[in-house]
Formats: structure tokens, C-alpha cells, sequence
């Protein structure tokens, strides 16, 4: 009579721990989610098991051929932009915003030229025409970079650790000047410090 009481006991623990179970881990996953957020930045997806972006290579305005971790940071913000994406042009005054807000705090706001056959000195003429002041000229050249960060369009922004490591990404244009923008990287970087 004792054994059929503990086998029986020991299948209810068993079938409640079972049923709460994931429960209890989703508590502690709440924990450590993303903020919601509405408008442009309610379409920002954090990432999971992504590919590392420490050895994404483009170059600097000289030419220099670099990688990203050579550009020290606690967080980058990597916008993948053309001169000739309509979108783009609309967000880089929200770009450029952005990289004001955050400097200083070890956030780099990283605007990589997609174009072809564009040079520096064309880009820069562009971000004259556009009044953009405060930014750095980045290019990347379409297949490498598509290969490591795996982006599917312009503009695309990804928001990468101090280690290289995708945190997550917003496809399409979006207002980085935001409210709803600073808390997103007001999260990532409390949650990596």
C-alpha cells in the first residue's frame, strides 16, 4: 500500500512539474524582454543564436579596409543605407540625431554605404546636400557584407554587443530620433554593460 501511495504521489509531482514548468521559466524570461514599443520601432526584432559581426568588413573614407570590432564600442548601431534609397534619405537626419544623443555613452552609430560604384567623396557631397554634418562615411561592398550581416534591404539597422553579436534588427525606415528609439538602446545598453 506505501509503494502505490509514493508511485502516485511521485506521479503528481512529476505531471505538475511538467505543467508548471514552463511557466516558472517564463517568469524569469520576462524579466529580460524586450520593451514594446509602437510606431517605426514596433517592428524591431531581437535576435536569437545569430551570427557574430565582429569580422564584418567594410571601409573607412581613406579606403582603410576594416572590420567592425576594429572600432571600439559597447554597442553599435550599424544602418546599412544608399544615396539613392528614398527611405534612407528620409532617416538619416534621425541617424545622425541618434549618433549625437549617444555620444559619449560607448554607442557607435555606424552608417555603412551600400552604394556601388559611389565614392567617398560622392557620399560626402551627398551628406552635404542633405545637411548632414555629424557622421562618419563608412562603405561596404554588397556581397561580404550581405554574407555576414545577412541583410535584406534598405535601410536596415542592426544593433550588435561589444563581442560582434547581432542583437537585434529593424528592416525599413524608422525614426532613430524617437523616444521609443533611445529606450531601445537605453535597454541594450543597461542589459550589456
Amino acid at each position: 500500500m506505501r509503494r502505490l501511495l509514493y508511485l502516485a504521489f511521485g506521479v503528481i509531482v512529476i505531471t505538475l512539474s511538467y505543467l508548471f514548468w514552463p511557466l516558472l521559466q517564463g517568469a524569469d524570461q520576462k524579466k529580460d524582454t524586450l520593451p514594446a514599443f509602437s510606431g517605426t520601432m514596433d517592428v524591431f526584432k531581437e535576435s536569437q543564436g545569430s551570427p557574430s559581426l565582429a569580422k564584418l568588413p567594410f571601409k573607412t573614407e581613406t579606403g582603410e579596409s576594416i572590420v567592425l570590432l576594429d572600432i571600439p564600442a559597447d554597442l553599435y548601431v550599424l544602418n546599412f543605407w544608399a544615396t539613392w534609397c528614398a527611405p534612407c534619405i528620409e532617416e538619416m537626419p534621425t541617424i545622425e540625431a541618434l549618433a549625437d544623443s549617444v555620444e559619449g555613452m560607448g554607442v557607435k552609430v555606424i552608417p555603412i554605404s551600400m552604394d556601388r560604384l559611389t565614392s567617398a567623396s560622392q557620399i560626402r557631397a551627398f551628406y552635404q546636400k542633405h545637411n548632414i554634418k555629424g557622421l562618419p562615411i563608412y562603405q561596404g561592398e554588397m556581397l561580404p557584407v550581405m554574407r555576414v550581416a545577412k541583410i535584406s534591404g534598405l535601410p536596415e539597422t542592426i544593433l550588435v554587443d561589444s563581442d560582434g553579436k547581432e542583437l537585434g534588427r529593424l528592416s525599413g525606415s524608422a525614426d532613430w530620433n524617437s523616444k521609443a528609439a533611445k529606450r531601445l538602446i537605453k535597454y541594450f545598453t543597461s542589459k550589456n554593460p
